[in-house]
């Protein structure tokens, strides 16, 4: 934008140059939008004067650089060449060759910073995707390794219990043993599962979330 405002204000130099005064209205009205930096109330008078006298060269001219302004730059070009065709002495064939110049040289920056930016746009988006995955994978890892965690406390609690357990618990060929009730046993196994299912519905919302 910043180019684009420089050439612009390097163009309307030489417009005010050659700015005779003797110019049809609109072409005036336009002109004068121009230097507001009004471009599209002066693309509007600009391609009105053009209807009514297109073999004028200003006319064109003074389009090309509000279209350039407007950021059009096929169609400033086009102003350009077409002025070009219709300039009766060296120096304002000179300034349109000028223009033309000035705008092919914008586009051809334009489209190596947009190179750059797609290129450095891509390697962001390759970064992103790497640290995205880097993060599910510490996410996984870390949840795997806590609901080890939790299991090894459960088998850990049941082993507890049942070393201090005071029930007796029978066996069909008559041995007996102390121990918990089964029950009791399959509910830390659930609660254990419990808390894992938790984990696991956590781990994968943290890691929906970072996409």
């Amino acid at each position: 934008m910043k180019m684009k405002r420089q050439i612009a204000s390097f163009l309307l130099f030489f417009v005010l140059l050659n700015h005779s005064g003797a110019l049809a209205s609109s072409l005036d009205d336009g002109l004068k939008f121009y230097k507001q930096e009004d471009y599209l109330k002066a693309q509007k008078e600009l391609e009105k004067a053009r209807l009514e006298n297109d073999k004028d060269w200003r006319v064109h001219y003074y389009l090309g650089n509000t279209y350039l302004a407007l950021g059009k730059f096929e169609s400033a070009n086009r102003e350009y060449e077409i002025a070009k065709s219709f300039c009766e002495d060296d120096r304002n064939l000179k300034l349109c060759c000028m223009a033309r110049l000035a705008v092919e040289n914008y586009i051809i920056r334009s489209q190596v910073v947009n190179s750059r930016i797609h290129a450095a746009g891509q390697e962001a988006q390759k970064n992103i995707q790497m640290a995205s995955e880097a993060y599910k994978n510490r996410i996984k890892t870390e949840t795997e390794r806590q609901i080890s965690f939790i299991k090894n406390q459960a088998k850990e609690q049941i082993k507890a219990e049942k070393s201090c357990s005071q029930q007796i618990l029978r066996f069909e060929d008559g041995r007996t043993t102390l121990d918990i009730a089964p029950s009791r046993e399959a509910e830390i196994n659930a609660e254990t599962e419990k808390q894992c299912e938790i984990l696991r519905q956590t781990s994968q919302k943290s890691m929906d979330t970072f996409r």
